[in-house]
């Protein structure tokens, strides 16, 4: 069953088990933002949930589907050009569009959105990965 909790929690195991590639930061966690090189930071945003039954509603038989982004902030430092923060962008979109992490959550096309000066001595782009999740029942 993928409630939201599940859901964040099959995004940030595929991060802790296959990505090495830079520091992450975890939400609500301290983290002290590397010199010189790039790091990033995840988030679920679930857009939309709604019922997706066909016939009755029948207590604990209630399928509800989650859509939404796992939206991934990639910060490099700036000035240096953008040749590594794309390669990082694009290893990112590559380990996690088009994948069925869980039984029941599916991902797809993978984007980026250049954000650029972020404000605080960052270059920043976010990866888009949009996913559906069913759930079944309250949990």
């Amino acid at each position: 069953m993928a409630n939201i909790f599940t859901i964040r929690g099959v995004f940030d195991t595929v991060l802790k088990q296959q990505w090495s590639e830079t520091p992450i930061a975890w939400d609500n966690v301290p983290f002290d933002p590397p010199q010189g090189c790039s790091w990033i930071r995840g988030a679920l945003v679930v857009d939309d949930s709604q019922n997706v039954n066909i016939g009755v509603l029948v207590e604990g038989n209630a399928r509800t589907r989650h859509s939404g982004n796992y939206i991934i902030q990639v910060f490099s430092p700036l000035n240096e050009g953008s040749g590594d923060h794309t390669l990082v962008v694009s290893q990112l979109i590559k380990l996690l569009q088009n994948q069925q992490p869980h039984k029941d959550i599916l991902t797809y096309a993978g984007s980026y959105r250049r954000i650029g000066n972020e404000g605080n001595g960052w270059y920043q782009s976010n990866v888009i990965i949009p996913f559906t999740a069913d759930q079944l029942g309250t949990d």
